[in-house]
């Protein structure tokens, strides 16, 4: 019984770290724009002729590099403030740049990311608390466990990325919104699958070097104050 205990407790431990590891991961590279703008740099992304809807309906237009990483920060900024908004004060007229359809979209993706850092909030206590009650080796087990799971996502993700991201999209957008025409709307012009492909790519590297750090920590030798003053006195 003893056994089955610590098992479960070291599941739970493995979860906990996963999704805290994940939602730090997630909320780092959510930050971050530094990605954007060497991917924007590479994909050349100033090529790209983004849809005007405001002064005139339907008329295409070409923006620099910089005002694409402008609109990047905007974008950000309303995902990742739980009290911003798009209006006039945004860089590059983007109150007008997105369709009321995409700002909507964006709206649930900041409730997504308001949850993600609640839960990795939680996990992370879950996390530490469970960790006091496992030995050492369970833990760096636990690590094994999630590098594995890991890496075999990340495969999966390499060779099958599109089917994977539209199945997040419908777990975590029921509702259905996220479908966008580059015809006619910006999101998926100004963000592509290639985009979202380096994220998942970066997410995945942080938490197995998060794991890496962890079981390295762990595996580090540990002596009492004890053993160590019965050793000094040995030593005498």
């Amino acid at each position: 019984m003893r056994s089955r205990g610590s098992l479960a407790l070291e599941i739970v431990f493995g979860v906990a770290f996963a999704v805290a590891a994940i939602a730090g991961a997630a909320s780092f590279w959510g930050n971050d724009r530094s990605y954007y703008a060497s991917f924007a740099t590479d994909a050349r992304l100033d090529r790209v002729r983004f849809h005007s809807h405001f002064p005139i309906d339907g008329v295409d237009q070409a923006l620099s590099l910089d005002q694409i990483v402008r609109i990047d920060d905007a974008t950000r900024a309303f995902v990742l403030c739980d009290q911003c908004f798009f209006d006039a004060s945004f860089p590059a007229g983007i109150g007008s740049f997105y369709t009321q359809d995409e700002i909507a979209h964006l709206a649930d993706v900041r409730a997504v990311f308001r949850f993600v850092r609640a839960s990795g909030v939680g996990a992370s206590l879950i996390t530490i608390v469970a960790a006091f009650g496992l030995p050492r080796w369970r833990v760096r087990r636990e690590m094994l466990v999630v590098i594995g799971a890991v890496v075999a996502f990340g495969a999966l993700a390499a060779v099958a990325f599109e089917p994977l991201f539209l199945a997040f999209h419908e777990v975590f957008f029921p509702q259905g919104n996220f479908l966008f025409d580059p015809t006619r709307e910006n999101l998926t012009l100004v963000y592509p699958e290639e985009y979202w492909l380096g994220v998942t790519l970066r997410v995945g590297a942080t938490v197995v070097g998060l794991c890496l750090i962890v079981g390295g920590l762990v595996s580090l030798p540990i002596r009492s104050s004890a053993a160590a003053r019965s050793n000094k006195g040995t030593v005498r």
